[in-house]
Formats: C-alpha cells, structure tokens, sequence
C-alpha cells in the first residue's frame, strides 16, 4: 500500500542520518517524478534517492578499492547477463515474481480518501496528473471555494529540460504566496548530479529558477520571506548556511541575488542542517554528528545565539514558543532525552540570550522519548515504552505574564494496532489539534487528530471507513510484540511478529532488521508481506541493538565495537536487510555457516573497513562515531567482507540503484567476489534495480516481488 500522497508530499523532514525530535516543515518528501515507466533492468535512466537527511552531493565512491570505469561497467554487465540468464532458464522465478507483485496490488490502496493537510489559510491536496505530482489548495477558512491548482511539477521537468527529476524538499512561505522547491535533476543519458531550487509565485503563476543557489541540499524561509539554504563542500559534506531574496522579477530567473554567508561548521564530522521553529520566530541551524549536536538561533538581521556548546555525547534539540525555548536533550545523563524550557531574553543591545534550562519532563525508566512536536497550547511527545510500544504523552502548557508552565502530563489512547505511530505535517502552531498518522506492517495508514482541549480523538468519514476494513484483516492477520531473552548476555530484544492464522508451515520464518544509526526498523504498512503470509511465512522483525527503538543507550550498544553481535539469528529461516543493516546480518553469516538458509538485501553496505578508510568520502569522518575510526579501532572486526570464511554461504540475492553516493557498487562487488569463491550457493547481484541509494515505491513493489520469489523457492532447494 503507498502512503498517502498528501502524507508523502506534505510531510515532516528530519536531518542527518538519525531521526532526531524537531519540527522542518511542511516538505515534499522524496517522491519521485516520472512519466514514464523505469525498466529496472536494462535502463540507463537514474535518480538519486534520498534516504533520511543523508543524500550526498559527490561522485566519490564509499569504498577503499578503485576500479576504472571501463573495467567496472564490464563487471556490472557480467552480473547483469548473469542475472537475466537465471531469470530466464529458471522459468519459475519469473512466473512467481509475477504473482508476487499481482497480489502486491490487490493489497495496495488507491489515493481516493486522501486528508488534505492545512497550511495557513488554506488546505493542500497532491495529485498525480501524467505520473507527476501536481498541488492543489483551497480555502480553509470559507470551505466552499474549487480547489485552485497551484504547482505542477511537470511544469518544473519540462523547464528544467529533464523527463525524471527528484523533490527533495518542498517549503512553503509565510504568506502562502510562493512554493520552494530542490529537485534533483537528471536527463535520460545524463551523468549529470546537480540540484535546483525553483520558486513558484502562485499568484503571477511563475516558476522560476534560482540559479544563485544551485546545489542547495536544503532551504528555509525564514518569517521575512528570505530564504536561508545549506550547501556542500568539496567533498559533498553539508558545512555552510547561506541567505538570499529569492529573483523574483524575471520569468527566466536572470535576476541574480548575491549569498550572504551566515554560518559555517568545517569539521567533517558535522553535517549542518537547517529548520525554522513551528511559530516562525528563528531559522535554526543544527549542527549534528552521530553523538552531539550544537544549534544556533539566527534572529534580527542574521545575528547568531547559540544555545549551548557542543559537548560529546550530548545531543539537543529546540523548539520555540510563548518566548521560550523547548528543548529535548539528554545532557542531564548522557543517556535518554528529556523536556526542557528556556527563556529567551534580548539586552538593552538587542542581544538574544537563552537562560537555564529547566527540566519539565523526564520519562520513566521503560519508556524513552523518541520525537517532540510543540504547538500554542502544548508540548506533544512520542515515546517507546518496552518493548517498544508507541505512546503519546501531551503536557499541556499555559502562560503566566511572560512565564510558561508545562502542566501535568497524560496519555493519548491509541489503538492497540497503532504500532507505527508518527506525527503529520502539524503545520499549524496556532491550533488545538494534532496530527497522527497510525499503522501498523499489516493495516494501512489512517490520519487521525488529537484535540488537546476536548482530549478527544477524531478521524474523518472516510478514515473511518478504513478503520472499519482493518476488522477484515485482523480477522486473518496478525501482528504482537514480544521480547526475546537472549540467554548468553541476558538482554532481553523485542521481537514484532506478523502472521497468517491458519500458517500451516511456521518453520518458514523471514527476519527483518537494520540496527544502525538509532534508526526503528520500518514498521510502516508493507504489501509484500502478504504474499508470504499467505505462503506459511512469519515475518519477525528484530529491533536489535544499534536501533532506536529502545532509546539513546540501544543505539549506542549496537555501534562499534559491538556492532557485529546487535542481531543473533536462530533456526534455519531467511533474512531480509538494507545498507548498513547488512553488516550485523553478514557478520552473523561469516560466525556461523548454514544460519539462515537464503539472504535478500538493498545497497547493503558491507565493505565497511574500506570504507571508513577512505577520507576523500564525505561519510567516511561524520561515522567515526557508528563504525569506528581505522586509525585506533578494529574497524574489521565488524566489516562483512574482510570477515567472510571459506565455508556455506545461504542464497543471496541483492540488489542495488545505479549512482548510488551513500554505499556505491565497487564495495558490494568485492563482497560477492569473496563470497563465491567461498561456496557455490546461488549468489546474484541485480545491477541498478532501482535508481539512487534505495528503491521509490513503485520500485520497491518490483524488487520485492522477485525478492519474495527467491525467497520461496530458495527455501525449497
């Protein structure tokens, strides 16, 4: 099932690599533009996928082994002829691939039913018109006005000269008068990586480029109508926080408007991100590595206050409202986050200070927190609490003179299948409801509001309709959260189990983890594991550690040097990954042979020793912290392929995009070099499966379809 289009579209957006609680705005998420129907195999068209905050701007491979052009897409050929050939000779695999992705489709929703979301005065809808992603609004406030067209990102293709592009970020002004918008820009043959800002002005209905701030990978408008935009350094590293007007007076975007240089960070361990505050009052600027991070305020005229300094292994992050500054930090510990406020103060020079931090909210010892949201009447929490149960804490706030008090906490009901629950756009500061989505790997997303007054939740007509067809699936389906007890470490790692009722073959058991980054394994909805359901499949998914579900100290127990033993596999079952997920997985694969008896996985990053050797990476220095530095730790000690033994391997299919900047082909093909030479197992690599670092939707529908078929019949040879 796809997400909803307004929910893709219109969405929260987080920097860097780890998810970390903060408001971005409203933002176009990453769904790929095109008309036309990408053949996965054979194609020769790309587009860089960008996956949480990470995407890199550099043609630097991530590996330590250089290959020549020429003598690289020779190898790739090779894989690909070898692929087509099983393929082709084994007639089943396609066959079954076929019916994989049928019954896929019977389980993935239209976009009728969509929630339109509310920005200012007005309500935003997405819709697709030629395979691109058009915006229509209309007024919130009269509720009877026609939806107005507004954007047609095809517009933006044609006058980019491009038929494939990639939105990256979609930011809406102040005023509601004009759209912003990055793409990523690519032709058909194009090797070309460049990314373009276009503002549209809804009112002249004018797009025009910005060519002053070509290969932005960010931008903001701040209340003014400026824009402030992150660019990268020679090495792709986001390090540097600009600010311009937008040209706005020509058709063609000759105007040019100088940049003006607000902040810079050049440690390549830090990548600099930017987000304005819910209410508009700041543009902050984030300065993030995997363990800490150090925010700026810009306010008046490009004036900078730092909230606190960088110290490692602390890590905070700000809202604003009523004057204050919200904070969620863990510096009290070192360990899990906690709310904080902080009252905001300008001197008789007009200088912003921030005063203590007092503590307002800490959690119990079984739940963290995992997000914050802060709106005029609230300050909105999303928790975990063991084993990794979702739960929404709200602390009402009321203000007193130029004081603020957060009030006693209490707890949202959600519905027992809510186990993926995450904020929605929320973009509105100025009102008492708040928005959730709700989901679980079976049950499809449903948008539903929170009234903060009436403590009440709401969903409208149609999403009680969905609601009500959840009934037919739970009737067949279901999903628990279970922890298991690992009896040499005596940890205890919480376990998500999706089934069929009537599996009359449990033994068939799929794991799917990642376990990196203090990212939660993706509990969103998932088409594909009906098939297999339906087939005697139990789908576990393994929160391990290196994961966040959990908190802080999961994630740091799962990073170097332990990150090799985050996931123990038991039984003969198959495994199921992506990037850096792969390396617990592999590593498990090279201690004990014959421990799963087949492996899928996308862009798994496996060459690890190679490259956190290489610094001409932008990566390489920003993850010291999660895989270790060459220099003083064992970096093999985790890395798959100087690990592999010559012993069995299981069946491994994976699959990887084409111009992936994040894990490039040259380290995964070294991987599947040794590994043969190892065993004869069936071992494949399916070349530019899809385009960028990981698979769009529709391209994931593909891939996991011929993943599932070689699962099932790689459990019956």
């Amino acid at each position: 099932m796809k997400r909803s289009l307004v929910s893709r579209c219109l969405c929260l957006g987080l920097s860097g690599s780890r998810s970390s609680p903060g408001y971005r705005g409203l933002q176009y998420d990453g769904l790929p533009s095109s008309a036309h129907v990408i053949d996965s195999i054979s194609s020769n068209r790309w587009i860089s996928f960008v996956s949480g905050g990470r995407s890199i701007n550099t043609a630097e491979p991530r590996h330590g082994r250089e290959y020549s052009s020429t003598s690289l897409s020779s190898m790739l050929q090779k894989e690909m002829d070898r692929f087509r050939q099983y393929v082709q000779q084994d007639t089943g695999i396609q066959s079954l691939s076929d019916v994989f992705y049928n019954e896929m489709m019977q389980k993935e929703p239209g976009d009728e039913d969509e929630v339109p979301i509310r920005a200012g005065d007005f309500l935003y809808t997405v819709v697709l018109e030629n395979g691109f992603p058009s915006i229509y609004r209309a007024s919130a406030i009269s509720g009877s006005v026609e939806p107005e067209l507004v954007l047609r990102t095809e517009d933006i293709a044609k006058q980019s000269g491009s038929n494939a592009l990639h939105i990256e970020a979609l930011r809406i002004s102040r005023c509601g008068g004009c759209i912003l918008l990055v793409v990523h820009v690519c032709g058909v043959d194009s090797q070309e990586d460049i990314r373009r800002v276009y503002i549209r002005d809804i009112s002249k209905k004018n797009t025009i480029h910005q060519p002053h701030m070509t290969g932005a990978m960010n931008a903001e408008y701040d209340k003014h109508g400026m824009v402030y935009l992150t660019l990268p350094d020679a090495l792709g590293i986001p390090s540097r926080v600009y600010r311009t007007w937008p040209a706005m007076c020509s058709s063609d975007g000759t105007e040019m408007n100088s940049l003006e240089l607000v902040y810079e960070d050049m440690d390549p361990q830090n990548f600099v991100g930017i987000q304005r505050t819910k209410d508009w009052e700041y543009v902050c600027i984030n300065s993030n590595s995997k363990t800490s991070s150090e925010v700026h305020l810009v306010y008046d005229d490009g004036e900078l206050l730092r909230v606190k300094e960088r110290t490692r292994g602390i890590e905070y992050f700000v809202e604003h409202a009523h004057g204050h500054l919200v904070v969620s930090s863990n510096h009290r510990h070192g360990v899990e986050h906690e709310i904080f406020v902080s009252k905001l103060s300008q001197d008789a020079e007009g200088d912003l200070h921030a005063g203590e931090w007092a503590l307002v909210y800490s959690p119990d010892t079984q739940s963290t927190i995992s997000d914050m949201m802060v709106n005029r009447n609230a300050i909105t929490l999303l928790e975990r609490v063991f084993p990794g149960i979702p739960r929404v804490r709200v602390l009402p706030i009321d203000t007193h003179g130029d004081a603020m008090v957060a009030q006693e906490p209490y707890t949202v009901p959600l519905p027992d299948w809510a186990i993926d629950t995450r904020f929605g756009p929320n973009e509105n500061y100025v009102t008492d409801k708040i928005q959730f989505e709700l989901q679980s790997p079976i049950l499809p997303p449903v948008q539903v509001e929170w009234d903060v007054l009436g403590k009440q939740l709401y969903s409208s007509s149609a999403q009680e309709h969905v609601m009500q067809e959840y009934q037919q699936i739970l009737d067949n389906y279901s999903v628990t959260r279970v922890a298991l007890n690992t009896s040499n470490e005596n940890v205890s790692i919480p376990l998500t189990i999706a089934y069929k009722h009537d599996a009359t073959n449990p033994s068939k058991c799929l794991f799917i983890s990642y376990a990196a980054y203090g990212e939660n394994v993706d509990m969103s909805y998932q088409s594909y594991l009906f098939p297999l359901m339906d087939r005697g499949w139990k789908i576990i998914f393994i929160h391990a550690r290196g994961g966040g579900e959990l908190g802080c100290a999961w994630h740091h127990a799962g990073r170097v040097p332990f990150k090799a033993n985050s996931i123990a596999l038991p039984g003969h079952v198959a495994a199921m990954t992506h990037s850096a997920g792969a390396i617990p997985i592999c590593s498990a694969l090279n201690k004990k042979p014959g421990l799963v008896n087949a492996v899928v996985m996308d862009s798994p990053f496996v060459d690890v020793f190679g490259a956190m050797s290489n610094p001409d990476h932008a990566l390489t220095e920003h993850e010291y912290e999660e895989f270790g530095n060459p220099d003083r730790d064992n970096v093999k000690a985790i890395c798959p392929t100087s690990g592999i033994q010559h012993h069995e391997y299981p069946h491994m299919l994976i699959a990887t995009g084409r111009q992936d900047h994040q894990v490039p082909i040259e380290g995964t093909l070294s991987y599947i070099s040794k590994i043969r030479r190892a065993n004869q197992n069936r071992i494949f690599l399916w070349p530019h499966a899809f385009h960028g670092h990981m698979p769009t939707h529709d391209e994931k529908l593909r891939v996991k379809a011929m993943q599932c078929a070689f699962l099932e019949t790689s459990m019956a040879v």
